[in-house]
């Protein structure tokens, strides 16, 4: 019988960073650099631009990502691996999507002890709405928690809608207020509130 030789091939590609989770590199998503990419038994790190290369020799193999190498925080936005086959000579293109879980979480709540942090013995203000300066807007559930997730790194607006504050209540911080949001991390905001002193009754 002959000896069938394994085809030798390239497999490239580019690791980004999927700020939309749209599975897709955008004009806006840069590349990933130190990611090591295993393709079968040989493997490679991506360069400062996050794009990678491998000279193959083998009929088929399967190509993923070193895990140990991925930033905290960042999960996948596209497939964990592809199985590729090589034909000889040519190059097959490869790209993974990570994408961060960055997010902004809080509770509104009753201060009781006047602390600004929620503790046993403060209750809980659920139904009120939150806006973010891109447009989604959420409000507080039963336990008086909010959380916007995948939000972009950087600088945003928080917005608490007075109008959906229990009237008995006043809120002891600003309305309107700027976060830095760092990748891959979830930034708290809480709402505290405090009770108004009842109306005077007049005779």
């Amino acid at each position: 019988l002959p000896f069938r030789w394994n085809p030798t091939g390239t497999i490239q590609g580019i690791i980004y960073k999927d700020y939309n989770g749209n599975s897709l590199q955008d004009s806006n998503e840069p590349g990933m650099a130190g990611i090591k990419v295993i393709a079968g038994k040989y493997e490679t790190v991506t360069n400062e631009n996050g794009e990678y290369s491998i000279k193959v020799s083998a009929k088929k193999v399967s190509v993923s990502l070193d895990l140990k190498t991925i930033p905290q925080g960042f999960v996948f936005s596209t497939a964990l691996s592809r199985d590729i086959l090589i034909e000889n000579n040519e190059s097959k293109r490869v790209n993974f999507g990570l994408t961060s879980r960055s997010g902004i979480y809080g509770v509104a709540f009753l201060d009781v002890n006047e602390n600004g942090k929620p503790d046993r013995g403060d209750k809980f203000i659920p139904n009120i709405v939150v806006r973010l300066d891109t447009g989604e807007i959420t409000k507080t559930d039963y336990v008086g928690s909010y959380f916007f997730e995948n939000i972009n790194p950087g600088k945003h607006k928080i917005k608490i809608d007075v109008s959906s504050i229990p009237i008995r209540y006043t809120p002891t911080i600003k309305i309107e207020n700027e976060v830095d949001l760092a990748e891959g991390m979830t930034y708290v905001e809480n709402i505290p509130l405090k009770e108004n002193a009842p109306a005077e009754k007049t005779e």
